[in-house]
């Protein structure tokens, strides 16, 4: 591997680390897996653990059929933008690796949008991503949806959620309409009585 402004230690960790942690970087010619590896070694040096970006890799390479440069640029935009919101280059991308069923439900494109929301959403609220989803996910069917917004209106006092657009929504939305519901309802949380909040979390599965 020719020299490009890394240690030459830095480039053969990333190669061997590729070679043996993905099952498409074999697959790619010299050149690319040349870039892949030099990409792989900056990323490093970011924090991002190199079999983190060879589960990467692999997720959208054979999962959305991106090619190298189509990864190297969508991985950099995420690594960013989980840096902005302090949030570690490597817990970002793993957490994006694990939600991967997630996005492709919505494609590529949106489900990126939807991910990134939702990581706002954790940072704002210190809640676990898949609890989030989990919340979502009392809403996915017409039963369930006015099951869990007639509740929620009980506990709030007043016609708050609507059921259909909670069951028609993306799983950031509907985070963002239960925010928008208590402080419609003049409520926060913290105001709510405990048997208030036990029932508000317990209609949530949370």
């Amino acid at each position: 591997l020719p020299k490009t402004g890394f240690i030459l230690d830095e480039l053969d960790r990333a190669f061997t680390s590729l070679l043996q942690s993905s099952r498409k970087f074999s697959a790619f010619n010299q050149k690319t897996r040349v870039e892949l590896t030099k990409t792989s070694a900056l990323f490093a040096r970011l924090g991002v653990d190199t079999k983190t970006f060879a589960e990467n890799l692999d997720r959208l390479a054979f999962g959305f059929n991106l090619n190298e440069a189509q990864v190297r640029k969508l991985t950099g935009e995420l690594i960013g933008f989980n840096r902005a919101l302090g949030i570690g280059a490597n817990e970002g991308l793993s957490e994006f690796n694990r939600q991967i069923d997630l996005i492709a439900t919505h494609g590529l494109r949106k489900g990126t949008h939807i991910f990134k929301e939702l990581m706002i959403n954790v940072k704002a609220t210190g809640v676990a991503m898949n609890d989030l989803i989990s919340i979502g996910k009392k809403f996915d069917t017409f039963d369930g949806a006015m099951e869990a917004a007639g509740k929620l209106n009980l506990i709030l006092q007043g016609p708050y959620l609507n059921s259909m657009q909670m069951l028609n929504a993306t799983e950031e939305e509907r985070i963002e309409h239960l925010r928008d519901a208590l402080k419609n309802s003049g409520m926060a949380f913290e105001d709510l009585s405990r048997r208030q909040k036990e029932a508000f979390a317990g209609t949530l599965g949370v």
